[in-house]
């Protein structure tokens, strides 16, 4: 317990303890948590009372021998039992006497095998031991082009096996498990797309998100069970009652059975503080959990419980990383380095200062560091830069790059305005609470802000003309419309509210209404809004269930949006209002991003793959005739929103270039790493 070594003695405190609870049917030690039963080894002695009143003197005091904590004191030998043994004692019935002689006798023939077994030279402490692992032979950890963390490689409870995302192409990402004893990893078919994998408390089985869907799997192989819907996950935990908690990119942390059903609230969120909660990990009560809110652009590790009606959680440290509980620390991330500090968990208190576990670990857009622990004291964690930078920049249609565009930026979303001319974007500054938009003038190389919040300020599309923006943002606590000018004059103007997180996308040519799409319940809908004095949205017919990203055709008469309706994402096009003929126009699944060329001839997405498609559109009547879809490049890095957008000729594309670091950064594996603590 305390890391030093262990010798014969130790043999002989251990045959104490067993023999203790064999004649007491109660642990000589006991506490919460492992730590708590270690914490009870070193400072309390066992309840002597809990010995049966019949126990033999001389068990009594051979127990005590064996028990002592100071090894000095402890019987040097199992053989100086008998000397403990042989002392006289009061007579005591027959009956009994024999009973507990018998029961000596046989506990001390077992010891002394043991101890014959284990007389040894004493060994050396365990060592902490490094490593590296390499992702799998053409593969790279994560997800390619990600916009977000995909999920840092998870470490089983028993440290045994280790569970990580890798792609090993263009739209080609799937879970892989590797036993550590093991030199090879083996994928799990059915988990392609999948992203924050994390272990049942067994490890016989994993939680992941793919599809917007919360889904399991048995960890060996074997058919994927779909447990509900979680649009936008950030993470998931599983206790073994068999529930599970989980994180979506808006809304309050989701509850629900490990066998599937209707996910409900966990963790109650304050509206006017503009609230997420994300990353969720269970302490070893499996009542409470650790999760991380971001209010107003600042982040804290919370404490929240299943039990009871959700509540607000309870403030841990003003930290905005995902935090884990192991061995008595807490672990977290900041600013590039993994800290840890100890922690009660019974009483949810620190109980000492926070000290640098490992440097460089990698941290994304401030919030997620790429690291798991296990029960059995081993940590896993991925080098890298503790910031997303893209390049913005012109492609022709082959993917060749024609020019940059300004200086690299965690760039988010972004619009092009009608004239090509300038570009409207949102950028990450600080962490994932704050997002503010920019204005990027192309010709003149300038970049202006646009909008000044504490908080998420983003999804910009442009008026027809040109002259104002619509976006959407979370300063009331929910994600609302709201527009500007785009020349920077004059203060935002709030458009549109309600109690649903809303994402602008399209605006009809005529300048007199916007597409916007809402979720709700786990479900989108999509809207109509019209640019009016206190306007009110208007449902889209359903033509379609879990509709987003719709887009007018530049004649308004049809749109063209993503659906899941098929149990996979695909993009199909529809008449407007409703009541028309309807089109897929993707095939084999699609990241959807539909954009309509702005004459009307060709309408571009994202396929599968994250490659970028265009299908050519023709008006024929009340139908569109449509060719088949032309592969053009990729792949596009995928961040949450518009990632792509179409000069007015259709000939060029502005996207982000691809990464100049390599993605392929390997793990690094540290066993026993509470023992590096004390060097």
């Amino acid at each position: 317990a305390r890391g030093k070594p262990a010798g014969k003695r130790a043999d002989i405190w251990a045959f104490g303890v067993v023999l203790f609870d064999m004649l007491a049917g109660h642990s000589a030690f006991t506490g919460e948590t492992v730590s708590d039963t270690l914490a009870s080894v070193l400072k309390t002695d066992p309840d002597w009372t809990r010995l049966p009143a019949a126990t033999p003197p001389r068990v009594r005091r051979l127990l005590r021998r064996c028990l002592e904590r100071d090894p000095g004191k402890r019987l040097r030998d199992i053989g100086d039992a008998w000397i403990e043994m042989d002392a006289p004692e009061e007579a005591v019935p027959a009956r009994r006497s024999v009973m507990w002689i018998a029961l000596a006798a046989v506990s001390l023939l077992a010891a002394i095998a043991l101890a014959a077994i284990h007389f040894r030279e004493t060994p050396p402490e365990t060592p902490v031991v490094r490593s590296t692992i390499l992702p799998p032979d053409k593969s790279v950890f994560g997800r390619m082009g990600g916009s977000m963390a995909s999920g840092a490689a998870v470490l089983s409870p028993d440290g045994r096996r280790l569970a990580f995302s890798a792609t090993s192409g263009p739209g080609k990402s799937a879970i892989w498990v590797r036993s550590l004893d093991a030199l090879t990893a083996q994928p799990l078919a059915g988990t392609q797309g999948a992203e924050f994998p994390f272990w049942s408390p067994d490890g016989k089985s994993l939680g992941f998100f793919a599809d917007n869907k919360l889904k399991r799997i048995d960890a060996s192989g074997g058919p994927v069970l779909t447990l509900c819907t979680a649009p936008g996950a950030l993470g998931g935990t599983w206790n073994r009652e068999g529930t599970i908690v989980f994180s979506v990119y808006s809304g309050p942390l989701l509850r629900v059975p490990a066998a599937g059903g209707s996910p409900s609230p966990a963790a109650a969120m304050d509206p006017s503080q503009r609230e997420r909660h994300w990353y969720p990990w269970f302490l070893p009560d499996g009542r409470h959990f650790l999760y991380t809110s971001f209010t107003a652009g600042e982040g804290a590790i919370l404490l929240g419980s299943i039990d009871g009606p959700p509540g607000p959680g309870k403030s841990l440290a003003a930290v905005p990383s995902n935090a884990v509980y192991s061995a008595g620390f807490l672990l977290f991330g900041q600013e590039g380095t993994l800290m840890a500090r100890p922690f009660h968990a019974a009483s949810a208190t620190f109980t000492g200062d926070a000290f640098p576990v490992a440097e460089q670990v990698a941290i994304v857009n401030n919030t997620f560091a790429y690291f798991s622990t296990s029960e059995n004291g081993t940590l896993v964690y991925q080098r890298g830069a503790a910031q997303v930078t893209r390049q913005l920049a012109w492609f022709d249609r082959t993917g060749k790059q024609l020019a940059p565009l300004g200086e690299p930026a965690n760039f988010r979303p972004f619009g092009l305005s009608p004239d090509g001319k300038s570009v409207a974007i949102s950028v990450m500054e600080g962490g994932a609470g704050t997002q503010n938009i920019w204005i990027f003038d192309i010709g003149r190389g300038i970049r202006s802000k646009f909008t000044y919040g504490r908080g998420v300020d983003a999804h910009p599309i442009w008026s027809p003309d040109g002259r104002t923006i619509v976006f959407t943002s979370n300063r009331k606590g929910h994600f609302d419309l709201y527009r500007k000018n785009a020349d920077l004059s004059g203060q935002e103007e709030l458009l549109y509210e309600d109690n649903l997180d809303k994402t602008p996308t399209g605006w009809s040519a005529d300048g007199k209404s916007v597409l916007y799409y809402a979720n709700s319940g786990g479900e989108s809908t999509v809207s109509v809004l019209p640019i009016t004095v206190n306007p009110k949205p208007t449902a889209v017919a359903r033509t379609s269930p879990g509709m987003i990203q719709a887009q007018f055709s530049p004649d308004g008469k049809w749109i063209a949006y993503s659906s899941n309706e098929s149990g996979r994402t695909e993009v199909y096009t529809a008449a407007f209002p409703g009541g028309g003929s309807k089109r897929q126009i993707s095939t084999n699944g699609a990241g959807g991003v539909p954009y309509w060329r702005r004459d009307g001839g060709e309408i571009f997405y994202i396929a599968s793959d994250r490659n970028l498609m265009a299908v050519a559109v023709k008006a024929s009547g009340a139908s569109l005739q449509l060719g088949d879809p032309v592969k053009l490049f990729g792949p596009i890095p995928a961040i949450g929103g518009t990632n792509y957008q179409v000069s007015p000729d259709g000939q060029r594309i502005l996207t982000f270039a691809a990464p100049q670091e390599s993605p392929n950064e390997p793990l690094t594996l540290v066993q026993n790493w509470p023992a590096s603590l004390k060097k």
